[in-house]
């Protein structure tokens, strides 16, 4: 019961996603995160980014399949454990210093 009973909207769109999810998960698109994620990119922006659309997306069961089989929980391991502060810029300030990759 990760996502609630039966009639629960999150278990609704884990399951059926909706028709922008679904979309997605029939284009190219996260292939294109992976790729992106895997490059080893320093740039906070586009990382932050990046993960930010994988979490968004991977809410649809066949999209966190796709992830999951493309290895891209590897690389969001990597990153969380490489850098100080992951997170959005709403929550990342912290000790007045912000995400800084190196």
């Amino acid at each position: 019961m990760l996502y609630g009973s039966a009639s629960s909207p999150m278990k609704r769109l884990y399951e059926k996603g909706t028709r922008n999810l679904i979309a997605i998960s029939k284009s190219q698109v996260p292939d294109a995160l992976r790729d992106i994620l895997a490059s080893g990119n320093k740039s906070k922006d586009i990382i932050i980014a990046v993960v930010e659309a994988i979490a968004s997306t991977a809410l649809y069961a066949h999209l966190a399949d796709r992830y999951a089989s493309m290895g891209v929980m590897k690389d969001l391991v990597r990153i969380f454990t490489d850098h100080a502060d992951f997170r959005s810029y709403a929550v990342q300030h912290r000790n007045g210093r912000y995400l800084e990759l190196g």
